[in-house]
């Protein structure tokens, strides 16, 4: 939690920054709006900065706030039943639950040094947090057999805090709308977080098993996400 009200404190912190020198320049080569989507193979188009949300806001021609939302959230169920009639009859009956939750959210202050050139030169700074979070249980019921309950709960976490910075080029070709190509990297602290637990219930009587472990770890990355192109539609 604490981590990420640094997050949202670095946050406000870099908008008031933007804010202030969104006073220098009162011309206006850019719209104040735009949606940003990446070019992907075939010439389709997904979101620039995030699977969600790619947004563009200029406070004038030299300044602008990017915020880029990514977010992918799964979860299902499965269930299998087997019998074996010989020799003995068992009935073996499995449930799975699994979930997956991934989320990334990028802010960026953009500079743009020539924005009254046909190709223009910016660079972009700003925090970004990202969380990937995976869940798995399953409940095995062996009925006419041993008669064993067999559990196991795992978790995988995942947390990147860190630093988001591009730089690249954006040709205005209508007033309307653009074409861009930049390139990023990203500094960030991660945490690492695993977690599993084994539970075996066998008949009155008989001993039962459990296990349980937790792993954790942490560190520095430094990683670059290589050229992306895109196409931004200003409003």
């Amino acid at each position: 939690m604490k981590k990420i009200l640094v997050f949202m404190t670095f946050l406000t912190f870099f908008s008031h920054a933007a804010y202030a020198q969104s006073q220098e320049d009162t011309s206006r080569v850019f719209d104040s709006h735009s949606l940003q989507f990446r070019v992907y193979h075939n010439l389709s188009l997904e979101s620039f900065k995030g699977g969600l949300l790619s947004y563009k806001h200029h406070l004038n021609d030299q300044n602008a706030i990017r915020v880029g939302v990514s977010l992918s959230a799964r979860k299902w169920d499965e269930e299998e039943s087997r019998e074996n009639i010989t020799p003995d009859t068992t009935f073996l009956k499995q449930e799975r639950d699994h979930s997956s939750n991934d989320i990334e959210v990028i802010a960026e202050y953009l500079r743009y040094f020539n924005p009254k050139n046909k190709i223009k030169l910016f660079m972009g700074v700003g925090p970004r947090f990202s969380l990937l979070l995976d869940k798995f249980t399953t409940e095995n019921i062996d009925t006419l057999g041993t008669g064993a309950t067999y559990y196991e709960n795992r978790r995988y976490e995942y947390n990147q805090y860190g630093l988001n910075l591009s730089v690249g080029i954006e040709w205005l070709f209508l007033s309307y709308m653009s074409l861009h190509a930049e390139y990023g990297a990203h500094f960030s602290y991660f945490t690492i977080e695993r977690y599993s637990k084994y539970v075996n219930l066998t008949p009155p009587g008989q001993p039962a098993s459990y296990r349980e472990d937790l792993d954790k770890g942490n560190g520095f990355e430094i990683s670059d996400r290589g050229v992306l192109f895109g196409l931004s539609v200003y409003f």
